[in-house]
C-alpha cells in the first residue's frame, strides 16, 4: 500500500513506538530548545577540543541547513530542477 493506506497498514504497536522514540530523542537527547546545535554527540564520534574549530563546525553545519531550506523553498517555487 501507498500514502494513507501505507500508514494504516502499520500496526499501532509500531506507529506508538515511532511516536515515543522521537518524543524521547525531542525531549530528552536532542531538545529543540538548545539553539546551539551542540547537543554533545561529539563530530563523527569525536569530541571537538578546540572552541573555534567547534564553533566553525557548528556553523557551517547551520549554514548549509539554511541553504538547502532556501533552495527546497524557491527553487521549487521558481520551477527549477536540482
Amino acid at each position: 500500500p501507498t500514502g494513507v493506506d501505507g500508514i494504516r497498514a502499520i500496526p499501532t504497536a509500531g506507529l506508538l513506538q515511532i511516536l515515543f522514540f522521537s518524543a524521547l530523542v525531542e525531549i530528552a537527547w536532542m531538545p529543540a530548545s538548545d539553539y546551539s546545535g551542540d547537543y554533545g554527540v561529539g563530530y563523527f564520534g569525536k569530541d571537538i577540543k578546540d572552541p573555534a574549530e567547534k564553533a566553525r563546525k557548528l556553523n557551517v553545519e547551520l549554514l548549509q541547513h539554511r541553504q538547502g531550506q532556501h533552495r527546497a523553498t524557491f527553487h521549487r517555487k521558481a520551477g527549477e530542477e536540482y
